[in-house]
């Protein structure tokens, strides 16, 4: 049976992503075999990543972007924008960052000219 109490003082916490693994934990029987420690992990990883989704939401709204749902999975590769895809998924690696090499974007927005 699941601790009222419990579910109670998460919610008081803020804690509602724990409360809800929590009561979903409680009523589930594939988690019946784990370990405190186990379904405890799952519990907190739950609420961490809610926590980092919310933030990231956050951010990007106070960007202010004008596009703030574009990702790299919607670049359309059209043959007169001359964007080279294998090097914008290299770049999307971030590995120039570990190997302190200067990236050098040049043109006008959208021409795809890029120094490495």
């Amino acid at each position: 049976m699941i601790d009222q109490e419990t579910i109670k003082k998460l919610y008081e916490m803020n804690l509602r992503t724990m409360a809800e693994s929590f009561k979903e934990q409680s009523n589930s029987i594939e988690y019946r075999n784990l370990s405190f420690e186990e379904r405890f992990s799952h519990i907190v990883e739950k609420e961490w990543l809610k926590r980092k989704n919310n933030k990231l939401k956050k951010l990007i709204t106070q960007s202010s972007f004008k596009f703030p749902n574009a990702c790299l999975e919607d670049i359309e590769y059209l043959e007169d924008r001359n964007l080279n895809k294998q090097l914008i998924l290299k770049l999307s690696l971030n590995d120039y960052i570990t190997t302190k090499k200067n990236i050098i974007i040049t043109g006008a927005s959208g021409s795809g000219m890029i120094v490495i």
